[in-house]
């Protein structure tokens, strides 16, 4: 459905063919809350996924193979693409290659999208131009800016097969401060097996791990974003009002120019005060 895919301004040319949709994830939803924030598992019906083993419907599969959005709100099992459709044109925006998996998240979540604008890599106003528009991993860029180390918390976590989700904030480790808020799809399969344990044991950023197990890679920036912070993003950034953040969508490649991540990350207004 070429209608739903909007050309978007701002974003590489290779990204508009190159960015990888959401798909729909078999299983349970596991969350842990982050400040305010509370959300309780729930199960895959109650997100509109297939039940385990059973075939999806075709208009699903249809959809996946086109590269279209996931199941948005809580639908019934089954739901068909159009009556997903239906909700999400009510309710939220399409599901956004540029915010691609964040867009994943909240569909799985029932949350409605905030707005998300790509934007030049020149419009991006300092510091955010210096953090962002850039070919360097993130963690590492941060952690020099704010001159010490970072961690992270994990917000919601899903795994299908060896692709591993998951939302997180990451935060400086003498204060707790929140640096950015993002969401990340890492292929497993393409790390060792070390780095995948502790990918999984969710203590130290992906940035940090690539350095420390000298994992050859490239970052390659597909968009520059303006997002507007909604309460969720705002609880997770301890942010006292939604206000425009800036961020960018970013993916990381194999020396085989294999998918090792797909990452949105977005920095905190607090950022400007540094």
């Amino acid at each position: 459905d070429e209608a739903g895919r909007a050309v978007y301004p701002g974003v590489h040319a290779d990204a508009q063919a190159g960015f990888q949709q959401p798909r729909q994830l078999q299983g349970k939803v596991r969350h842990r809350p982050v400040g305010a924030v509370r959300r309780r598992a729930g199960a895959a019906q109650g997100l509109g996924l297939p039940h385990r083993g059973r075939r999806p419907h075709r208009a699903h599969a249809r959809r996946a193979a086109a590269g279209g959005p996931a199941a948005d709100g809580v639908l019934q099992a089954g739901a068909s693409l159009d009556e997903i459709r239906l909700n999400r044109s009510m309710s939220s925006p399409f599901a956004l290659p540029i915010a691609y998996p964040l867009d994943d998240f909240y569909a799985q979540a029932g949350r409605d999208l905030p707005s998300i604008e790509p934007v030049s890599g020149d419009a991006v106003p300092e510091p955010y131009k210096s953090l962002l528009v850039h070919q360097d991993d993130m963690t590492p860029t941060l952690e020099k800016f704010h001159g010490e180390r970072i961690h992270l918390e994990v917000l919601s976590r899903q795994q299908r097969d060896d692709f591993y989700f998951r939302e997180v904030v990451l935060l400086l480790d003498k204060s707790d401060q929140p640096v950015e808020f993002g969401a990340i799809k890492i292929n497993l399969a393409l790390f060792p097996s070390a780095a995948r344990m502790e990918i999984l044991a969710e203590r130290r950023p992906l940035g940090t791990l690539l350095a420390d197990y000298a994992i050859v890679h490239a970052s390659r920036p597909k968009a520059y974003l303006r997002v507007h912070s909604d309460d969720f993003i705002n609880v997770a950034l301890k942010l006292d009002k939604s206000q425009w953040l800036y961020g960018r969508r970013n993916t990381l490649l194999d020396p085989q120019q294999r998918v090792l991540a797909e990452i949105v990350e977005i920095l905190p207004v607090e950022q400007t005060q540094h």
